[in-house]
């Protein structure tokens, strides 16, 4: 079953900013068709509570992080990898976020 993916203005200038060559583009696209495509097991479950799941690539080091409602998925961020501190700060950051959505 095809999963809807949805994006807001935010994770879109995420997107332009981080896909200015050709093949980060590319590597971005067959990632957003796997997670389209899989849904939930295209990731990694951060949090069960609020369905927030995490899908890594290894080169280039990029995390997309997304939120699973039924049949569709919320992109929340799209972000080169960075230290452990900071990804637990984002997570936390994205956790809030879905909360008070």
């Amino acid at each position: 079953m095809p999963f809807r993916i949805y994006t807001d203005k935010h994770v879109q200038r995420q997107m332009e900013a981080i896909s200015r060559s050709a093949t980060v583009k590319e590597i971005i696209g067959k990632h957003l068709l796997r997670i389209h495509a899989l849904g939930p097991r295209a990731g990694k479950l951060l949090d069960a509570h609020n369905q927030l799941y995490e899908s890594k690539c290894k080169r280039p080091p990029l995390r997309i992080y997304f939120q699973v409602e039924g049949d569709s998925i919320y992109l929340l961020e799209i972000r080169m990898k960075h230290s452990s501190k900071a990804q637990n700060k984002l997570i936390d950051a994205l956790r809030e976020r879905i909360r008070h959505a």
